[in-house]
């Protein structure tokens, strides 16, 4: 008797902290990834519209770049618009560089290169696509509030 009330005792804790594991960050978990897998589709059809093509490395840092994004709408949503969009402008400018030294620099892939653009920081990055993805971010947030209710919406249609 004594050992079950043990086991009980601690079960229900547990039990608890399950629960609200499987709530909040499944919850969490669910909406991110549907930002990065949405983010990576939008951005590789972007490029494809830019460029003609686009590289697989591409859609992975797409699908990042805009979970970042969602990350900042959610809960940086007070800021400043442009404050929002200098936040992510720096960050995809940052994922960039580092995407670039590892896939065009250290890998050889060639997937792009700004050498030919002024203002470039080894033919990684470019301040004119800086200024762009501030631009872009706009959008960007305006794509996010549209997530954001499907997402509310698909998550209130798995609770019932």
């Amino acid at each position: 008797k004594y050992t079950r009330s043990l086991i009980d005792l601690l079960n229900k804790p547990l039990r608890n902290w399950t629960k609200q594991l499987r709530g909040g960050f499944l919850i969490t978990l669910r909406r991110y990834s549907g930002a990065a897998m949405l983010g990576g589709i939008i951005y590789t059809f972007i490029e494809i519209l830019w460029r003609g093509y686009s590289h697989w490395s591409m859609t992975v840092l797409g699908g990042v770049c805009f979970a970042v994004l969602y990350f900042l709408y959610e809960k940086a949503g007070g800021a400043h618009l442009l404050l929002r969009c200098a936040a992510g402008s720096a960050f995809i400018t940052a994922a960039e560089f580092l995407t670039g030294c590892i896939v065009n620099l250290r890998l050889g892939w060639n997937v792009w290169s700004y050498s030919s653009l002024r203002f470039n920081i080894f033919g990684q990055v470019s301040l004119f696509f800086s200024v762009l993805w501030f631009f872009l971010c706009i959008l960007g947030f305006k794509v996010c509030a549209i997530y954001r209710k499907a997402a509310d919406f698909i998550d209130k249609q798995i609770k019932q």
